[in-house]
């Protein structure tokens, strides 16, 4: 990943947006919307796993197949149907990320819970990535 800071230190500017023209693109990610799986995907942050049931109940999903995608605050199995563990680095999260989701998907899930990156710009395309597919 080339980070925000390391672009202005070479060009002195920055450019970033998603093409809403009719112009090709040349990558997906330029794309509003990208990777989004077919369960319902939702970012949340939590403390604990209490604070995270909590959340969640408020929400009211009335999905019953759970997975939760987690990187510092590791839930247990209970009330889950699957909980994956990804580095808590930014490089190695973005490189798991979408594998994790297709994995998801074809174990079924309904809903994929992620916990949301921390808010430093290592893990800014992280949360962009993130945002990008749970829209919609």
């Amino acid at each position: 990943m080339i980070h925000e800071q390391a672009l202005m230190a070479v060009t002195g500017k920055l450019a970033l947006a998603g093409s809403h023209s009719g112009e090709v693109l040349k990558s997906p990610g330029q794309l509003t919307k990208h990777y989004a799986p077919k369960a319902r995907l939702m970012v949340l942050k939590w403390q604990d796993e209490r604070d995270l049931n909590f959340q969640l109940s408020t929400l009211n999903p009335q999905l019953a197949i759970r997975h939760v995608i987690a990187h510092t605050h590791i839930p247990s199995q209970t009330g889950f149907s699957g909980v994956s563990v990804i580095p808590h680095d930014a490089e190695a999260f973005a490189r798991a990320l979408y594998a994790e989701l297709h994995r998801c998907d074809e174990l079924g899930a309904e809903l994929i819970i992620v916990e949301a990156p921390p808010e430093t710009s290592e893990w800014q395309a992280i949360a962009d990535r993130l945002k990008r597919a749970s829209s919609g």
